[in-house]
C-alpha cells in the first residue's frame, strides 16, 4: 500500500477562530453513507478566514466532510428537523439537494502528487 506524503486540506470560509474543526475520509460509499469506520479523521483547532489540515493517508478515493464544532461538544449538533446548526462542508464542493450527494461527486484522488484540497464551510 502506497502512502501519500500528507494531503493537506485547507478550509475556506472559516468565520471563527473559536472551537475545533473534524476531518473525515472514508474508503466506501456504505461507510460515508452510514458515517461509520472512517478510514481516517483528525481535527485542529479553528482559525479564521482559513484553517490548514494535514492527513496521511493511502492512495486511492476517498469522499472527505468536515464540521467546525464551535459550541465543543464534539458531534456536529443538528436542529429539531435534522438540519445542522453547526458550519460543514464536503469534498469538491459537493451540491447537497433533496439528499446526500452522490458518490461520484465527493469522492476525490489521492495520491503522491496530489497533495492539497479545498473545501468550503456552508453555514445553515
Amino acid at each position: 500500500m502506497l502512502y501519500a506524503t500528507e494531503l493537506t486540506v485547507l478550509i475556506n470560509n472559516v468565520t471563527s477562530s473559536e472551537g475545533e474543526i473534524y476531518i473525515s475520509a472514508w474508503d466506501s460509499e456504505a461507510k460515508w453513507i452510514e458515517h461509520t469506520n472512517a478510514v481516517s479523521w483528525t481535527r485542529s483547532s479553528a482559525a479564521a478566514p482559513y484553517t490548514t489540515i494535514t492527513l496521511e493517508l493511502p492512495e486511492g478515493h476517498y469522499p472527505f466532510s468536515i464540521y467546525h464544532d464551535i459550541d465543543g461538544n464534539q458531534p456536529m449538533t443538528y436542529d429539531n428537523q435534522g438540519l445542522p446548526t453547526e458550519p460543514w462542508g464536503l469534498s469538491n464542493d459537493a451540491t447537497v439537494k433533496d439528499g446526500p450527494p452522490k458518490w461520484q461527486d465527493l469522492v476525490v484522488t489521492v495520491e503522491v502528487d496530489r497533495l492539497t484540497i479545498e473545501i468550503t464551510l456552508r453555514y445553515a
